[in-house]
């Protein structure tokens, strides 16, 4: 499927190459377009790669946040130094609604040094 849609994507300026655009004579017009399509498109194509990686055991906390899916709530809190960067992988057992129920942990420590 995902072919399928990328070959139709790189297909559409060759159907219409050389028809009048009418409606898309001005340049407002062709810049609302591409602004809403743009939009759309990209959010198709994050969705796509979320759920191939997904599919193949990667990214799954952006992939589980994206889908909502309770058991992937996590944030990553990042701490600047002149050397080197350090984030803290912070993630939630179970999601609750207010903020002085939730028991936070930590799930994993990275550093890139300098």
């Amino acid at each position: 499927m995902w072919l399928v849609y990328g070959l139709g994507l790189l297909a559409l300026p060759f159907v219409f190459w050389g028809k009048p655009a009418q409606y898309l004579d001005t340049w407002a017009a062709r810049l609302v377009v591409a602004v809403l399509l743009g939009g759309l498109m990209s959010c198709v194509s994050l969705g796509w790669y979320f759920a191939v990686s997904l599919a193949f055991n990667g990214h799954n906390e952006q992939a589980g946040g994206a889908a909502r899916i309770e058991r992937f709530k996590e944030f990553i809190r990042v701490r600047l130094t002149a050397n080197s960067l350090t984030a803290y992988v912070i993630g939630f057992d179970e999601p609750k609604m207010h903020g002085h129920e939730l028991h936070a942990r930590v799930i994993d420590i990275f550093e890139l040094k300098v």
